[in-house]
């Protein structure tokens, strides 16, 4: 795809398309996957594509294919959409002068099939050890993508990334009851702790053997950074420029406001190094910085793309993101929440009756937009007298999150990359908890 650049810039000036951008990425990709205890297979999979973007007569059009045998087609199916486009409230930025961070090791190229396969073979080996009657599913996906992106105003950006995606799972089945105990680990490196993610599995599947009883009410509930991630895509939909633009967000009309805790600091950090999210430039090649979205429990901005800044008269904050297919929208990259000064045991030390969350089910059916959440207990733990008890089963946790956010206890001191979020682990103060039993 990258060799035929020149001849789409070629078509757009014998076309006399003055203002234009085009998009070019290509990825790699080799997984190693394990289905309940079996190799289940080693892939191979290379994706290409160009996205064009064009402003014709004030209206942007888009087009894009993956068929080296179309890009004849490409300017004309652009020009074709901007007869109906939106009216342009931009222009192409020019060739960035600074950014970078680093995304890119050569230790994931570099990683065989193989060596997955040994790996994998070892990590069940590892868990059927300590628990026999756990069936284990484990995937590796390494990743190579390369970037280009091309406009009329001189831009020429390219960047190379790697990632490996690490999930491990363990399956218990118990009669009707299933079990599943999850976790995982992203970087653009191969530096998985896969011995720590392994016990980490083993250490919850054998916590959940035992059961435990917890009635309707209103209790003190620790999330992990699993579950914390859950919460928080409804402050990521909030601080989106797009649904600001349009008023549909709770968050419209409220910077400068507390809408949490005070100790609570959340922003999104496109340059954290060796993280999968982050990226030297935007795909609309403007330059990333770190957003600061919330500050001391109060709101600071929005993240926008060059299209709804315009529409809202502000600038880009470098948070575009797209497919090549797609236009450009306002995307987060890496959500980093500031930690807190206690250690997780000693938050857990500190409850006297409640629940200990580590995996949660359901999130997409809540009003997140507006803050609403009802999440189902997928993986949870009674605590009483500071002490790890038993699984319980059959809960849903219910709320508001800007609410529960401004009702917390304390924060954890550590955290963990979960889902393209650096998080801690968070102590609300009390939440409504809702048995089925």
């Amino acid at each position: 795809m990258f060799d035929h650049l020149d001849r789409i810039e070629k078509q757009l000036a014998e076309a006399g398309i003055k203002h234009w951008e085009i998009l070019c990425s290509r990825s790699l990709s080799t997984p190693v996957s394990y289905e309940y205890d079996k190799l289940k297979g080693m892939g191979y999979r290379e994706t290409s594509g160009i996205g064009l973007r064009v402003i014709h007569e004030g209206r942007i059009g888009l087009a894009s294919t993956s068929n080296p045998n179309r890009m004849t087609q490409l300017t004309e199916a652009a020009l074709a959409s901007a007869v109906y486009g939106e009216k342009a409230t931009f222009e192409f930025p020019a060739q960035p002068t600074d950014g970078s961070v680093k995304i890119y090791d050569e230790s994931v190229p570099a990683l065989s099939g193989e060596r997955l396969v040994q790996r994998g073979d070892g990590i069940i080996a590892a868990i059927k050890e300590k628990v026999p009657d756990v069936q284990v599913s484990v995937e590796f996906h390494p990743t190579v993508q390369q970037v280009n992106l091309r406009n009329s105003a001189g831009l020429n950006g390219n960047y190379e990334t790697t990632g490996l995606a690490v999930s491990i799972e363990g399956i218990l089945i118990e009669g009707d009851s299933i079990l599943s105990v999850y976790d995982s680990h992203d970087s653009c490196r191969d530096d998985a702790p896969l011995e720590a993610i392994a016990n980490r599995v083993v250490d919850r599947v054998s916590g959940a053997r035992t059961l435990s009883d917890l009635s309707s009410g209103a209790y003190p509930v620790l999330f992990s950074p699993k579950a914390v991630a859950s919460l928080l895509i409804a402050v990521q939909m909030g601080a989106n420029g797009k649904l600001v633009q349009k008023g549909a967000s709770p968050l419209t009309e409220r910077i400068g406001e507390r809408i949490v805790d005070s100790r609570i600091s959340i922003h999104d950090d496109p340059l954290l190094e060796f993280q999968p999210a982050s990226r030297p430039f935007d795909d609309e090649g403007v330059i990333c910085r770190r957003n600061t979205v919330i500050e001391h429990g109060v709101l600071k901005g929005f993240l926008f793309d060059l299209q709804t800044a315009g529409r809202l008269g502000t600038v880009s904050t470098g948070s575009a993101g797209r497919g090549i297919s797609d236009p450009p929208s306002p995307t987060w990259s890496n959500l980093v929440m500031e930690p807190g000064q206690n250690s997780v045991e000693d938050l857990i030390a500190g409850i006297k009756k409640g629940l200990f969350i580590d995996q949660v089910l359901g999130a997409g059916q809540s009003n997140l937009l507006m803050g609403e959440f009802s999440l189902n207990v997928n993986l949870g733990f009674l605590v009483e007298n500071g002490e790890i008890l038993g699984r319980v089963k059959n809960l849903m946790v219910a709320g508001n999150v800007y609410e529960a956010l401004s009702n917390v206890e304390a924060f954890s001191r550590e955290q963990e990359y979960r889902h393209g979020m650096l998080l801690p682990s968070i102590l609300f103060g009390k939440l409504q908890v809702a048995s089925r039993t």
